[in-house]
């Protein structure tokens, strides 16, 4: 299952799903953002999908703190945006 939902084409669905649910965020953000890395988005697609930071970790190979970090740092840089509100309501 952990590998399923870190291939690209499971991934890809699961943005798909995100952008529908969440009136196209995704491509919202990858668009005011463009210089966002590839990773940040896989990060947001599952935080909007409301994965904890366990299963985060766990999807992302990367340690929960890091995934705290790399989360705190998403959030400060969608804050800066005029569409912060929009960007933040779905997120948990």
């Amino acid at each position: 299952m952990v590998n399923q939902l870190s291939e690209d084409a499971e991934f890809n669905t699961l943005k798909d799903i995100v952008n529908m649910y969440y009136n196209n965020v995704i491509d919202s953000i990858c668009k005011e953002f463009p210089k966002i890395k590839p990773k940040d988005i896989r990060l947001l697609c599952y935080w909007y999908a409301g994965f904890s930071a366990s299963a985060m970790s766990l999807f992302l190979d990367d340690k929960v703190e890091n995934i705290y970090t790399r989360k705190s740092r998403l959030k400060s840089l969608l804050l800066k945006s005029m569409n912060s509100d929009f960007y933040l309501n779905g997120l948990r």
